[in-house]
């Protein structure tokens, strides 16, 4: 059970990029909830296309935070699944 349970983590991690991925980890790692502008400046000059793909593979949405009055980006349940999926293929690896 644990075997094909690992086997399917590997499957979903593989079918995301790294860069995908490793955006996922941005948002992630910058407290969940980083501004639009701020990912974009950072994943420079494909910010705004890397976005486009996560947000059409449904891995974040854009919110308004109306506290700092930007839009923000948050891992969607889906995107916290991959990210976590990939943490323990991960850590799998000998």
């Amino acid at each position: 059970m644990a075997a094909l349970a690992s086997m399917a983590r590997a499957v979903i991690v593989k079918n995301i990029s790294e860069l995908h991925l490793n955006a996922l980890r941005y948002v992630r790692n910058a407290g969940g909830s980083p501004e639009v502008e701020w990912f974009d400046d950072d994943h420079d000059p494909i910010g705004p296309d890397l976005r486009r793909d996560l947000l059409e593979d449904k891995l974040i949405t854009i919110q308004q935070d109306r506290f700092i009055n930007a839009d923000v980006i948050v891992l969607t349940v889906e995107g916290e699944k991959i990210l976590i999926a990939a943490d323990q293929s991960r850590s799998a690896l000998p």
